[in-house]
């Protein structure tokens, strides 16, 4: 679904669709199952040539010409400006969630409670946790944020990973912020 001026219209694109980011009015991205990607131009979706077909859970972009995808399997792709390829991976559990700072400053978690952080040249491991991991959001490099299963919090000060006593047992999956005294959390009571 889309907003325009207060309007809210369906376009119908299959297979499912998991995640939709954005950076701008004229460009966005939409991934789902069968390694489905689709590319929003301002006016329109157009489905894009993708080398997987795993299901694809999450996906951020930088800039209109550089974007991250990633899925099952440890699958992460990554979009140069004119097409998709495959990243070399440290994890093969599913990335649950990504977002990042910029291009060479980005983080993943996946379903094996791992926060995974892209350098810029290479996707190394920053965190381990005992639960699942399903979100991650930032306000800057040095203030990043994960949620996932058991109430699972994790907070990364630009140097470290640390853990909050978590407020619920359930499930926290979505997350997002525009201050470190105002963050949201959503998902699952137990």
């Amino acid at each position: 679904m889309r907003n325009v001026s207060g309007t809210w219209t369906t376009t119908s694109l299959a297979p499912d669709l998991l995640d939709v980011w954005s950076t701008s009015a004229s460009s966005a991205w939409a991934v789902g199952e069968f390694g489905f990607i689709y590319r929003w131009n301002g006016s329109s979706w157009s489905r894009q040539p993708t080398p997987t077909t795993v299901t694809l859970n999450s996906v951020w972009g930088a800039t209109a010409s550089d974007a991250f995808a990633g899925g099952e399997s440890g699958t992460m792709l990554r979009f140069n400006g004119s097409s998709w390829t495959t990243m070399s991976f440290p994890s093969s559990a599913t990335v649950t969630a990504i977002w990042g700072a910029s291009s060479s400053d980005v983080y993943a978690t996946t379903s094996s409670g791992q926060v995974l952080r892209y350098n810029g040249s290479a996707w190394s491991i920053s965190a381990t946790t005992a639960s699942p991991l399903w979100g991650v959001y930032g306000l800057a490099s040095g203030e990043v944020y994960a949620t996932g299963e058991n109430g699972t919090l994790l907070r990364f000060n630009g140097s470290g990973w640390t853990g909050s006593s978590p407020t619920a047992n359930g499930v926290l999956v979505g997350l997002w912020g525009s201050s470190s005294s105002n963050l949201l959390t959503v998902g699952v009571d137990a």
